[in-house]
């Protein structure tokens, strides 16, 4: 919940890192933007996410929702949960007899993830826009004065990245409420194909059916990279 300090359009109560000069905190960024993070388990545990929730307070603050996508059984992540003051909504366990290996399962699940949470994400709030965060992924504060710019002129864009390429990552994705029903479906057309989240945007990017728009890179990978090193399949994959 926004600390009641914040409230919108009184100046004297806007945090110190915002250019009050140029806008406040105002109910377009409270309400029409919200944040899913999807989050599991790993060997250190849930050190990404704790890493990631301590640095990103100054955006979740000024944010009505955040949720995390995530096993809600497991009473590490609910306490977790409940310290940050964050919604959950269950992981689903995706299955299919398309998985030839790791990568692929891998690969198949992280999209399947995206549709499920971002799906989930919509369906819970009004927000116009939903950042998929990934957990091990920090925000800068310069994060909301561009979020305090967006504009209905997009289908979706990244602040990882300055453009949408082949293999730039998906680590921090905003999608456009208006556009999800197109972009949910590109996604599952492809994501059994063995094709990255991140590669099915830029593909529709390629062929025209996507719209982006490039902001101010603010989001930062913490994590370790996992992907499949084949320089072969990258190559024939990029080729589609």
């Amino acid at each position: 919940m926004i600390n009641q300090t914040y409230i919108p359009g009184i100046a004297t109560c806007i945090p110190k890192f915002i250019p009050t000069t140029r806008f406040p905190i105002s109910y377009k960024l409270y309400n029409d933007i919200a944040i899913v993070i999807p989050t599991m388990r790993r060997k250190n545990n849930y050190e990404y996410l704790i890493n990631s929730l301590e640095k990103n307070k100054h955006i979740f603050k000024n944010i009505k929702n955040v949720f995390m996508y995530c096993d809600i059984k497991d009473p590490e992540v609910k306490a977790i949960a409940n310290k940050y003051n964050l919604k959950m909504f269950q992981k689903k366990i995706h299955t299919n007899n398309k998985f030839t290996d790791k990568y692929s399962f891998w690969r198949t699940n992280l999209c399947l993830d995206f549709v499920e949470s971002i799906t989930n994400a919509f369906n819970a709030c009004t927000s116009s826009y939903i950042m998929w965060l990934e957990d091990d992924t920090v925000l800068s504060p310069r994060t909301i004065d561009v979020l305090m710019s967006f504009e209905n002129n997009f289908d979706f864009t990244s602040l990882y990245t300055k453009g949408m390429y082949n293999g730039n990552g998906a680590c921090c994705i905003v999608i456009n409420r208006n556009s999800w029903n197109k972009i949910k479906n590109l996604i599952l057309q492809d994501c059994f194909n063995d094709i990255p989240l991140d590669w099915i945007l830029a593909k529709g990017l390629r062929t025209k059916l996507l719209k982006y728009k490039i902001f101010e890179k603010t989001a930062f990978h913490t994590g370790v990279d996992s992907s499949n090193n084949s320089a072969k399949r990258i190559n024939e994959l990029a080729s589609k």
